[in-house]
């Protein structure tokens, strides 16, 4: 890396405008470089000032955040604004962004849509997800769950986060689909493995453990209760240690044939496995489907709070 930069710089220096964006994302990201956000803004400029649309995106970005230079969301919009009109994806998301949260300009949706529907259009994941929420919320549009829908599914289908998430939402309460717990799991689960915590709803926490090995490898968030058992079909135990606080034991096998018993204590409201509502008396024990189960546990966080943790757990069968 460090050589790709010397390289670069050298290009960088005889004013190549793509050497200096390649540049200024290296100081900003400190890629073969030391990160150094005030170079990144040097060199993003002396490129965006030739007209470069990368570098325009790149230093809009700089002073949305007030990365390397003084906090200007006027000056954000002006660099995004020049980007976008060349069809830069990414200006084109942080414009409608803007333009729906009315920093830097007047607030207005329906300007915040265009600027969404012209990045989507073109495949553009957070355009496309910024679209869909626009879509759900009827902001700037008519509202159209369907259409909302469409436009997260194709965001989440590239791997984004927070699309995944949401569409394993609508999947789970059966908003503008069919509501369906596999398909939820699915959604679930790609949101995890990219380490995803829904910003929106705090309440819910999602992760899993992998058993590798017969032993229980933490991956993603291991504050989360949320396992794969892989082998025979699991159990899921509930038992009522006292009248407000319950032990949750999931019983399986790991592929190497040992037992798995995981045990957490919680302040048990309620718990569903693919949707059905279960029951949480003294030693309850519940038999988990073969392949991935959805279970759903609402757990008392406080006087009149609950956080609820969302579980994929693979019991035996091909989905494991």
């Amino acid at each position: 890396e460090r050589q790709e930069a010397v390289q670069v710089r050298l290009a960088a220096e005889q004013g190549d405008a793509r050497a200096q964006t390649n540049l200024g994302e290296m100081y900003a990201a400190g890629r073969g470089v030391e990160q150094d956000d005030a170079e990144a803004v040097r060199w993003y400029r002396l490129a965006a000032e030739q007209g470069f649309a990368r570098a325009q995106t790149g230093l809009a970005l700089m002073y949305h955040s007030g990365r390397g230079v003084e906090q200007d969301d006027a000056e954000a919009v002006r660099w995004y604004r020049l980007a976008a009109e060349q069809e830069e994806p990414r200006a084109q998301t942080g414009l409608a962004f803007i333009h729906a949260a009315g920093r830097g300009v007047e607030q207005d949706d329906a300007e915040a849509v265009r600027w969404y529907r012209r990045a989507a259009e073109q495949g553009h994941a957070a355009g496309q997800a910024g679209l869909a929420f626009m879509s759900s919320a009827g902001r700037g549009v008519e509202r159209d769950d369907a259409e909302a829908v469409r436009w997260y599914r194709l965001a989440a289908e590239q791997g984004y986060a927070r699309a995944q998430m949401t569409l394993a939402d609508r999947h789970y309460y059966g908003r503008g689909v069919p509501q369906d717990y596999a398909e939820a799991a699915r959604w679930y689960r790609l949101a995890a493995e990219q380490g995803y915590r829904s910003a929106a709803n705090p309440a819910v926490s999602l992760g899993s453990l992998a058993v590798e090995g017969g032993t229980l490898a933490p991956r993603f968030d291991p504050n989360v209760r949320a396992y794969t058992v892989s082998g025979a079909a699991g159990l899921l135990r509930v038992h009522a240690t006292t009248e407000h606080q319950s032990r949750i034991d999931i019983f399986g096998r790991s592929a190497a044939g040992e037992a798995l018993n995981i045990a957490s204590k919680v302040s048990l409201a309620g718990l569903t496995i693919n949707g059905v509502q279960q029951g949480s008396s003294s030693n309850t024990t519940l038999r988990l489907q073969a392949g991935e189960n959805l279970i759903s546990i609402v757990v008392r966080a406080g006087e009149g709070e609950s956080r609820t943790y969302r579980l994929i757990v693979c019991a035996g069968g091909t989905g494991c």
